[in-house]
């Protein structure tokens, strides 16, 4: 679920509310350990907002969606391309 800004009790925000750890695994329908493994991979990177208040900038979450598409043809891009011999 993600929620927006122009729910706040004051009116719109002017930026789009950051998300939980909880609402990126929803967002993505991954567990949280997944979200963990990406954060460790350095894939997606939350916003550290003190010890115990770590977010996600949905923006950020935008982008590892968009870098982790496969190439058109379902490939994984990691398959190694044959040589022409001359």
């Amino acid at each position: 679920m993600i929620f927006s800004v122009n729910t706040h009790p004051r009116g719109e925000l002017p930026f789009e509310a950051l998300l939980t750890k909880a609402e990126v695994c929803q967002w993505l329908s991954l567990n949280e350990t997944t979200v963990d493994k990406f954060r460790q991979q350095e894939r997606l990177l939350p916003v550290d907002l003190g010890s115990r208040l770590i977010r996600y900038d949905p923006e950020d979450v935008r982008a590892f969606i968009a870098k982790s598409k496969l190439p058109k043809h379902g490939t994984s891009g990691s398959e190694i391309e044959p040589t022409k011999e001359t």
